[in-house]
C-alpha cells in the first residue's frame, strides 16, 4: 500500500498514508494531519520553550493559546475565554453576559480611540463606570466633550452644558 511507518510495541506511532495524510497515534489517519491519543490526561501543544506553550488542545476540546490548562472552549492566555455557553470574557474567566469586559485596574474598561494624527477617544467607560464620549477624561458620570465640555451628568444628577461643572440640577452655561 505503500504507506511508511513507525511502529513501537507492535503499535503504529506516526505514519505517512500513499496519499499523503499523516497520522500521529493512528494507522488510519483520516485528515492531512490526524493526532491521536488513548490518553484521557494528555493533550496536544506546541511549545517554542519550556515556557507556555503556544497552542494547546485539551483531551475535552479546549483550545488554549498561551495556556496548558484553558479552561474554557478558547482560553487565550486567560485573558479572553469563550465558554461553551456562547458567553465572551475579556479580562475574565467566568463572564456573566453575552460580552463581559473586566479590566484589572481602574484605567478603563472599555475604549475606542481615533488612530488619526490628534485624534482622541471617542468613545470611553473608566473604571469608575464614567462615560464619554468625545473626550479621554470624563467630568461627571456621562460627559460628552471635545476641545470643551458639551454636556455633562454628574454623580449627583446635575447636567451641565457647556459647563463640567453644574452648579444646579440644570446649569446652562451662557458662553456656550
Amino acid at each position: 500500500n505503500n504507506s511508511f511507518e513507525f511502529v513501537t510495541n507492535n503499535t503504529a506511532r506516526f505514519k505517512v498514508m500513499n496519499g499523503g495524510n499523516v497520522g500521529i497515534g493512528t494507522s488510519s489517519p483520516a485528515q492531512i494531519l490526524t493526532v491521536q491519543s488513548t490518553s484521557t490526561t494528555a493533550g496536544f501543544g506546541v511549545w517554542a520553550s519550556s515556557a507556555a506553550p503556544i497552542l494547546y488542545t485539551s483531551v475535552g476540546g479546549n483550545v488554549g493559546i498561551g495556556t496548558a490548562s484553558p479552561g474554557s472552549l478558547l482560553d487565550v492566555n486567560s485573558k479572553f475565554n469563550v465558554l461553551t455557553s456562547g458567553l465572551v470574557g475579556i479580562g475574565t474567566s467566568s463572564p456573566a453576559y453575552g460580552l463581559e469586559l473586566k479590566a484589572s485596574s481602574t484605567n478603563g474598561y472599555l475604549a475606542v480611540s481615533n488612530l488619526a494624527p490628534g485624534g482622541g477617544d471617542i468613545f470611553e467607560i473608566d473604571g469608575t463606570g464614567q462615560i464619554a464620549i468625545g473626550t479621554s477624561s470624563p467630568a461627571g458620570l456621562f460627559n460628552i466633550g471635545t476641545t470643551t465640555d458639551i454636556l455633562t451628568v454628574t454623580t449627583a444628577g446635575r447636567v451641565g452644558i457647556g459647563t463640567a461643572s453644574p452648579g444646579s440640577l440644570l446649569d446652562v452655561n451662557s458662553k456656550f
